[in-house]
């Protein structure tokens, strides 16, 4: 991963030194490295009504962008949300150009930053 190669640190390292400890989360967590923990049970279910798909060794899947994504509460994820749009997390700065629509975006049809939508 880019960010475990640019720090030298490992991504739990760095997510819990930069979000976890700081905003004092319990639930939030990167997943175990044995995916097919029975605890970590996920399931898609198909249009048609067929049975559920058990896709629990394919968190990438569910469109996370770090391999087998976070887990969390979704209080937890409230939480980091805004701590992250008040500044809290990153420079206001960084926060700022997230949330800022290009002019290519827009003209695109998009209405979104560098990751956020408005």
């Amino acid at each position: 991963m880019a960010l475990e190669q640019a720090t030298g640190r490992t991504l739990n390292d760095l997510l819990t030194e930069g979000v976890i400890r700081p905003l004092g989360l319990e639930r939030t967590t990167l997943p175990p490295v044995d995916l097919t923990s029975p605890q970590l049970r996920g399931y898609h279910l198909p249009e048609d009504r067929s049975a559920p798909v058990d896709v629990s060794d394919d968190l990438l899947g569910f469109g996370n962008g770090a391999p087998y994504g976070v887990l969390t509460t979704a209080d937890e994820l409230s939480t980091t949300l805004v701590a992250l749009m008040q500044g809290r997390l990153v420079p206001q700065q960084q926060v700022d150009e997230m949330i800022k629509i290009s002019p290519v975006a827009l003209a695109s049809g998009y209405h979104d930053g560098l990751g956020l939508e408005t």
